[in-house]
């Protein structure tokens, strides 16, 4: 599974209902999770989205709810395997 999170390919890991889900997180989610599967603190995200740390941890939060993750490792599992790592283009390719 680490592997496969480290190419930074999608695979079949990711199950329908998340795949949908992540299609339609806002744009704000999408930014922290792929900062989470770059290896990024709260405090390094904060930073570079021009958000409170506080903000973060919020974002994090719902985004380990919402795809019922235990924590920041399986967030950013998640983040590889989903492709969201990926340029725009790449991810739609991916997933034709």
């Amino acid at each position: 599974m680490i592997d496969a999170a480290r190419a930074g390919a999608p695979n079949s890991k990711i199950l329908p209902e998340q795949r949908h889900v992540l299609d339609t997180l806002p744009e704000r989610h999408r930014e922290v999770l792929r900062h989470i599967g770059e290896g990024r603190s709260n405090a390094q995200i904060a930073r570079r989205m021009y958000l409170t740390e506080a903000t973060v941890k919020g974002y994090v939060s719902r985004l380990l709810k919402t795809f019922r993750l235990a924590n920041r490792t399986q967030a950013a599992i998640f983040a590889h395997q989903s492709g969201i790592l990926l340029n725009d283009d790449e991810h739609d390719r991916h997933r034709q």
